[in-house]
């Protein structure tokens, strides 16, 4: 689409920075018209110092942001009387290079970090709730398209489904499926030990089948199962949901103990996928622990999953979400992978958005100075993150989400929420206040007509490029 449908959005700057361009290509995809560099003369937007411009915006250029100052860029945005001004209140591109390359966070102590690498949330940019929680690339974006809008006399389409404000992704870890102790598991263990030739695991697991026999008892109402009640309650309400699954689980060699204990080969399994799909959920993989940092290990579980389960498999979100420190080199191998689209970049402890952007975008890799194909959807919620004090009730969990769904609202955003399977139903054997809470959320969003609500590989697909070089 162009300008006025038909010309392209003109910018004009100095120098050949690669960033530039990168940020020139999610401008053009958030405000859904084509963008060209041009000369001072013809150009509608210009980058840099220069005095008597005759372009019809001048965006400063400023060698970079602290994070006080990137603070107060968001009360900026919102200045109204600033909409008609010809210089633009900051430096657009050094502000998305802030977030993005996550430059707030540079040289952060390990206190910083919990033991699997994820950023604390309390750490973020400083400790400011405002940035943690605003989505202030995107606030950059609305601030810019205002300013063009009104300068220009025209208007942008926006990216969003027609007539929303915003999208939620709904998303499931796929961790504790089954109950561990079930005779019928042990035996499953004990019979893929003994066929891989790992007899010791496999004889310890017939021996430990033959005492829980003798000693297994249900608890009677609840359950460790809960796909069937979790498709049930979302398509009550006409959503579909992703579940991401591991390939991969502790008792394979390569490895650790913290990956799951399930295989997706059971049978069980197998009908579970053909259930899913023929519904039409999503089915994507949970990388395993160790598989950060290595696309063979990473093509390896995709494949697997995909043949076990007649899916694409084409998203992917990292178990524990670990991808390493800094997670640049992971991401960027994503698409070597074969992924389309990765979910794993959020806070485990904390609602918010951890690159500041509340959108699906191709990541800018600050090591390399190139973009990441792979596209990344931010996850904006984690079930753990309202439930780690045991004083976190339910209606309080709700009462956070309803906030940061306006948040989302507010700033035009798209990101996924992660509830995991043994979460997401109140019959949970593991977790029912977190079960009742997803249950409430799940109504909440049916009641909002301003939100659509979608799996995370059509989350994913939403800023599709208008321009590509």
């Amino acid at each position: 689409m162009g300008l006025g449908g038909e010309r392209a959005l003109r910018f004009g700057w100095d120098g050949d920075d690669p960033f530039i361009h990168y940020a020139l290509d999610l401008i053009s995809r958030f405000l859904g018209v084509t963008t060209e560099r041009s000369s001072v003369t013809e150009a509608d937007v210009y980058y840099g110092v220069l005095p008597e411009s005759r372009s019809a915006l001048l965006i400063p250029r400023q060698e970079g942001y602290t994070a006080g100052e990137a603070s107060r860029l968001l009360e900026t945005a919102t200045d109204e009387q600033a909409v008609d001004r010809a210089v633009f209140p900051y430096d657009v591109f050094s502000a998305l290079r802030f977030f993005l390359a996550d430059e707030g966070n540079a040289n952060l102590k390990e206190e910083a970090f919990d033991q699997y690498d994820r950023l604390r949330g309390a750490y973020y940019c400083g400790g400011d709730d405002s940035l943690r929680r605003g989505a202030p690339v995107n606030v950059c974006l609305q601030s810019l398209r205002s300013r063009l809008e009104r300068r220009l006399g025209v208007k942008f389409r926006s990216y969003l489904p027609k007539g929303k404000k915003c999208v939620v992704a709904i998303s499931h870890d796929v961790d504790n499926p089954i109950n561990y102790g079930d005779p019928t598991h042990k035996l499953e263990t004990a019979i893929k030990g003994i066929s891989r030739g790992r007899w010791g695991l496999g004889m310890a697991q017939a021996a430990s089948a033959g005492l829980e026999c003798l000693r297994w008892v249900k608890r009677p109402g609840m359950k460790m199962w809960l796909f069937d009640e979790i498709m049930k309650m979302e398509s009550e309400y006409g959503f579909r949901s992703s579940f991401y699954f591991a390939a991969a689980s502790r008792f394979d060699r390569g490895t650790n103990p913290l990956d799951v204990g399930y295989d997706i080969e059971a049978p069980r399994f197998r009908r579970l996928f053909k259930k899913l799909r023929g519904n039409g959920f999503e089915i994507g993989l949970h990388a395993s622990y160790n598989a950060m940092g290595g696309v063979e290990r990473m093509g390896a579980e995709r494949r697997r999953l995909a043949e076990l389960s007649g899916a694409e498999a084409a998203g992917n979100r990292h178990h524990y979400w670990r991808m390493g420190k800094p997670f640049w080199r992971t991401l960027d191998l994503h698409q070597q992978a074969g992924f389309t689209y990765d979910s794993s970049i959020g806070f485990n402890d904390r609602d918010g958005f951890r690159l500041g952007a509340a959108l699906p975008i191709r990541l800018w890799n600050p090591e390399t100075g190139r973009r990441i194909e792979c596209i990344s959807l931010p996850v904006m919620l984690m079930d753990g993150a309202y439930f780690a004090s045991e004083q976190k009730t339910v209606e309080a969990a709700l009462d956070s989400f309803c906030e940061l769904l306006n948040k989302l609202k507010n700033v035009e955003g798209a990101a996924a929420i992660d509830w995991h399977e043994y979460t997401s139903y109140p019959g949970s054997m593991m977790s029912q206040e977190m079960g009742r809470a997803y249950q409430m959320i799940l109504k909440r969003l049916a009641e909002d007509s301003e939100t659509a609500v979608m799996t995370c590989a059509e989350a994913a697909k939403l800023l599709e490029p208008v321009n590509e070089d």
